[in-house]
């Protein structure tokens, strides 16, 4: 059984908010991600939050770039103040500062309802 695609079809997108921690390091995979949700979710109208320290301007470039070339986003930077974690303990050299950026989400984005974190 084939499904007929149904197109030209004003159907108002559902919103949702979606929130990342990232390092300049992981600029590119984010953005990689990024397009990978907006190319498989196109029935959803996607905002998308990313909570940072040090993401290079040049990045959030890039990474803005991706709002351009798809209609169903909006990204927002949000950069988190580099003392604000500077004296937590991080159990393991693996796990980095941002990921507890989570943790903030509830601050941060207090006109959401929910979010999800990936």
């Amino acid at each position: 059984m084939r499904c007929k695609v149904v197109q030209d079809i004003d159907i108002p997108k559902e919103r949702i908010s979606v929130s990342f921690s990232a390092s300049d390091n992981f600029s590119q995979h984010l953005s990689v991600l990024i397009v990978s949700i907006l190319v498989n979710n196109p029935e959803h109208f996607l905002r998308l939050h990313i909570l940072h320290k040090s993401i290079s301007q040049e990045n959030q470039n890039k990474i803005l770039e991706i709002s351009r070339k798809y209609s169903n986003c909006e990204i927002i930077f949000h950069s988190i103040d580099k003392l604000f974690f500077s004296k937590a303990k991080l159990p393991s050299f693996h796990i980095t500062e941002e990921c507890y950026y989570r943790l903030l989400l509830p601050e941060i984005l207090h006109d959401e309802e929910r979010t999800l974190y990936l």
